[in-house]
């Protein structure tokens, strides 16, 4: 009985590795484990099934419910993730530098981007953290001790729009009682980003078009040309080549904006990175809501995180812990302070995911469970058609996880239908 026990524990623990942190559960039935990916439910704390499906051994009613738990997301010394000044120094600052992943190779593209004098265009969701990169851009570029300005183009009212960026001569219209300067003339030696560029009305693209070709313009009802050193850095959440096709935006403009584009992942992609991200913006918010002690993300409360789709990306991460900081008592945000965010659904609903692992004298538990993993990577991306986001929102890991266990394991990926 003791030495069942030891082993129950210890593939416990390998099992709940392989499952990167998920809830698993144990039953050894004489030479035979069997274990399947279910429904997990959080009940413990009020809230109901999420519907995703999750890595789980099934173990008998004498076991109960005990599992590993995550290491708590503290708050630490790192910048802001949603619009602070980062580091100017030519680096990663620490927040991004040893990030997992997709959001890690993302910034090795902006770091190389700074380092030229090309005009970047920001591809991505609304909230996925374009405004960050565009000014981690300038912070770590020739330009970091210049200006920086940002502007969003679809709050720029079409009368004043062009006035707002080249500015305007005396008397250029009604009301125009002195000269103004435009941002693109502010932004002289620093960097300009155009947020939203995809709302630019079809004159406000043809004179961008110009200065992008000539770094000079005429201010609105001037005679004379304007040269500045300004770099035009761009972001929109529209389909750019959408919009030259359907007429909306100047198939030119397009080409000459699109010289190095950085397509910024979802959140959704990249859930490996929500405790840092916590952390930076549990900081932030701590220190704007003058609280003394530090706050932390308990760790039942990060997998209910972890469970939910984020369609307002780091935006909407940074929203949500602020409700849950002002609903917590204590320093410790609960499951029952975001339990308002309703988890994602699997993608393919209905049959479950499962193995059965046979342990005898001539198999090591290392080799078994390698076979449990290669069968359910293998089975997730037939029933996903190939398709590696959606397997991997499947098994409840991120991408980038499941792409190196195919490799690791040395699965061929079915063909997409």
């Amino acid at each position: 009985m003791e030495n069942a026990t030891h082993l129950r524990e210890t593939l416990k623990g390998l099992l709940l590795a392989v499952a990167e942190g998920k809830l698993l559960e144990m039953d050894l039935r004489d030479s035979e484990l069997e274990f399947k990916a279910v429904t997990q439910d959080d009940n413990n704390d009020g809230s109901s099934s999420d519907g995703n499906p999750t890595l789980e051994v099934l173990e008998p009613a004498a076991v109960g419910n005990a599992g590993v738990p995550e290491p708590d997301v503290t708050v630490g010394n790192v910048p802001d993730f949603n619009g602070c000044t980062p580091s100017g120094s030519g680096t990663a600052p620490e927040t991004v530098r040893g990030q997992p992943g997709i959001w890690k190779a993302t910034v090795g593209e902006v770091l190389r981007a700074a380092q030229s004098e090309s005009v970047v265009l920001f591809l991505g969701e609304s909230g996925s953290g374009k405004d960050y990169l565009a000014r981690l851009l300038h912070d770590n570029s020739r330009r970091a001790h210049g200006p920086f300005f940002s502007i969003n183009c679809a709050a720029l009212v079409d009368e004043l729009a062009e006035s707002e960026l080249f500015g305007h001569e005396i008397g250029a219209f009604t009301g125009a009682g002195k000269r103004k300067r435009g941002l693109v003339e502010f932004a002289d030696g620093g960097t300009l980003l155009l947020n939203e560029l995809g709302e630019l009305s079809p004159n406000l693209q043809a004179k961008l078009l110009t200065f992008l070709d000539t770094q000079a313009f005429t201010r609105v009802g001037g005679e004379t040309s304007v040269s500045v050193n300004a770099r035009i850095v761009a972001a929109t959440n529209r389909d750019l080549a959408q919009d030259v096709e359907a007429g909306r935006f100047r198939l030119d403009l397009y080409y000459r904006i699109n010289v190095f584009p950085i397509t910024v992942p979802p959140l959704r992609e990249r859930l490996d990175d929500l405790p840092s991200l916590s952390r930076e913006l549990l900081e932030d918010l701590c220190t704007k809501m003058e609280r003394t002690e530090a706050a932390r993300v308990d760790p039942r409360t990060m997998r209910r995180l972890r469970l939910y789709n984020w369609p307002g990306n780091v935006r909407e991460l940074r929203n949500v812990l602020e409700r849950a900081l002002v609903q917590c008592e204590g320093k410790r945000i609960e499951p029952k302070h975001v339990a308002f965010l309703q988890p994602k659904q699997s993608v393919i609903a209905g049959d479950e995911l499962s193995v059965v692992l046979r342990v005898s004298e001539h198999s090591s538990m290392k080799d078994q469970v390698e076979l449990a993993k290669k069968q359910l990577v293998a089975e997730a991306l037939r029933r996903a058609r190939g398709n590696v986001c959606a397997a991997a929102r499947m098994l409840g890991v991120s991408r980038d996880m499941l792409r190196h266990q195919i490799k690791v394991l040395g699965i061929d990926r079915p063909e997409r239908g």
